[in-house]
């Protein structure tokens, strides 16, 4: 889980990496995927109401894969 939006932190980094790790461990039928927040560009939601909508939506999606 990404609390960034997408076009911050570091999945974009880490993916390509990631999956060529899964090559080599013969997982490649393995989906990496990214929740994160859309991409945006301001640095910030600018909202407390709506960041707080965004968070509790992204921790309901990690709690699915609990």
């Amino acid at each position: 889980m990404q609390e960034e939006t997408m076009n911050n932190g570091a999945f974009w980094f880490a993916e390509p990496r990631l999956a060529r790790v899964l090559k080599e461990l013969d997982f490649e039928n393995q989906t990496i995927k990214c929740h994160a927040r859309r991409a945006i560009a301001s640095t910030a939601i600018g909202s407390p109401s709506l960041n707080n909508a965004e968070y509790t939506q992204l921790h309901q999606l990690l709690n699915n894969y609990k």
